[in-house]
């Protein structure tokens, strides 16, 4: 998995292509980079090779593949309360085509702003505002911080176990 911890090279180059976006294609590739994120991170618990991490999140299925995230434990809160709403933020963007929509729009800010920040000490007040108050800087801030997430379970995560078949048993009556 590649790494996207905040302030890493890729953090840095994907900071730089998603400032050329419209707010609609970030919404949109960010969550993409989420599916391929979560997608690797399933690759690296898959007991075997021919079981595909496609099990666990199908193509399209980012939602349900962030459920079996959560119930495996690779992903919590507020990672995964955060995703949530990324996900409602990029379905607001991709629903309304024609609404003219940007992060600052009402009906995207309100779930930005649900949005859980990471500790934000050691930033400039000048940041930390920024962060704090604009839609996307905060939305982007967010999204750093769970690809990092995801990313540090990577790292530590081992294949889940294959267990041996148990003996046959009889009951005598």
């Amino acid at each position: 998995m590649k790494d996207v911890s905040v302030g890493s090279e890729l953090s840095k180059k994907l900071h730089k292509e998603f400032l050329a976006e419209s707010d609609r294609g970030c919404a949109v590739l960010t969550v993409c980079l989420i599916e391929e994120t979560l997608g690797a991170l399933f690759e690296k618990v898959v007991p075997t090779k021919d079981v595909s991490a496609r099990h666990f999140m199908p193509p399209g299925r980012l939602r349900q593949g962030l459920e079996s995230a959560i119930a495996l434990g690779l992903v919590t809160d507020p990672t995964a309360s955060n995703i949530r709403l990324i996900l409602r933020v990029r379905n607001t963007f991709a629903h309304k085509l024609l609404a003219g929509l940007t992060f600052e729009s009402p009906e995207v800010r309100a779930h930005v702003m649900k949005m859980q920040l990471p500790n934000l000490d050691g930033m400039s007040e000048i940041s930390r505002k920024e962060i704090q108050d604009v839609s996307r800087q905060r939305y982007m801030h967010i999204l750093s911080h769970a690809l990092a997430d995801m990313n540090r379970v990577s790292h530590i995560a081992k294949p889940f176990p294959i267990y041996p078949a148990l003996p046959a048993y009889s009951v005598e009556v």
